[in-house]
């Protein structure tokens, strides 16, 4: 990583999703704008990078890290996270792990949520605005939406205190999360 920081010191982290091509530095500035069509290196690109929400905290000590990635029909970026839509998928790749300078950390995918970003539509859920939640029983509202809305069945049990990774990319307007 101190490598990559003599590159661009907006590395934050790098994300693996085993057995995938999802093998990515992960940037964070103060503007989500940013990094959507500019790579790592800092040149101008569609594919853009991939970045934390400028709203977490930069030592990602928030309850909720979300990471945002562009669905690239080559499968690069977070392209091949729609793969999750599939239970033999999610079997295949159930771990995400998530390095930063000081640690690393395996998470489990226990949810896999088309979301919708109209706030008016059944299946909208706020998850960018929650990297903390008020108490425990929001925390735990919040796990039972997720699992309510996910098109995979896990029985992965989720706890106030957990840390949650959530993936999101675009699938035409929604925002699929992992």
């Amino acid at each position: 990583m101190q490598e990559l920081y003599r590159i661009n010191p907006d590395i934050v982290a790098w994300v693996v999703i085993e057995g995938s091509d999802v093998n990515y530095p992960v940037v964070q500035t103060d503007n989500n704008e940013k990094y959507l069509k500019t790579t790592f290196e800092g040149s101008n690109n569609p594919s853009g990078c991939i970045f934390i929400d400028a709203d977490n905290r930069a030592d990602l000590s928030d309850y909720n890290t979300v990471i945002y990635g562009h669905n690239m029909r080559d499968g690069t970026m977070f392209g091949l996270l729609t793969h999750y839509q599939r239970a033999d998928y999610l079997k295949k790749h159930p771990f995400i792990r998530f390095s930063t300078l000081w640690e690393e950390e395996e998470y489990v995918v226990f949810a896999v949520v088309n979301a919708s970003v109209n706030p008016k539509d059944e299946r909208f859920v706020s998850f960018f605005t929650h990297p903390t939640f008020s108490s425990d029983q929001e925390f735990e509202a919040y796990i039972s939406r997720l699992k309510a809305l996910s098109c995979q069945k896990t029985y992965i049990s989720v706890k106030p205190g957990d840390a949650l990774l959530t993936l999101c990319t675009c699938v035409g307007d929604d925002r699929l999360n992992r």
